[in-house]
Order: structure tokens, then sequence, then C-alpha cells
């Protein structure tokens, strides 16, 4: 599971990614959340941490890699609408409605 984690801080670093690739990547992590997240969107994350990776100085690792993938995405605004458009997808509403943003810390 922190393959994602690692590819997207990777990806963080570069820029002018295909749209589709980045699609893709926030398929994929979409699938593994809900295959490995109990009750998806209302319980503990497949993201959670043993570690504390956020603030100043620890603040490089993508916790949450699809909030990091979209981030990345939000800079092709055509793979961000396709990757967003209700009309071809469910991406959106299980956004919005599904999804627990909140990233887990297991200290």
């Amino acid at each position: 599971m922190r393959g994602y984690q690692s590819l997207v801080t990777l990806m963080q670093q570069g820029r002018g990614y295909n749209g589709q690739l980045l699609e893709d990547t926030a398929d994929g992590i979409r699938h593994a959340e809900e295959l490995y997240t109990p009750g998806y969107g209302r319980s503990d994350s497949v993201w959670g941490l043993r570690d504390q990776f956020s603030g100043k100085d620890r603040g490089w690792f993508a916790n949450d890699p699809l909030d990091g993938v979209l981030g990345i995405m939000s800079h092709d605004p055509a793979a961000s609408a396709d990757y967003l458009d209700p009309a071809h997808n469910d991406n959106l509403d299980c956004l919005v409605h599904d999804r627990d943003w909140k990233v887990v810390v297991d200290h």
C-alpha cells in the first residue's frame, strides 16, 4: 500500500504528466482504498501511518496519495474535468460523499 504514497510523493516533484496517467493513478488509488478499507469512507484509512509525516520538517511524504494525485491533476484542467465529470463516472460523488479525507496517524 505504501507504493502509491511513494509514487505520488515522487510525482509531486515533476510536472507535465499525461492526463490518462493521472486518471489511471487516481482510479488505482481509489480501487485500493475500496478494497482495503473496511466500511469504505466510514472507518480507519488504509493510508494510516505509524509515524508523523507532516509538518515543517516532515511534510515531504504524500500521506494521502489520492489527495496528492488530485493536486497534481489540478494543473491539468482537461484531465481534472474529465476525471470529475458526473456524466461519465461517479468520481466526484464518491470524493464528496463517500471518501473519508482524514489522515490517520498511529503513534
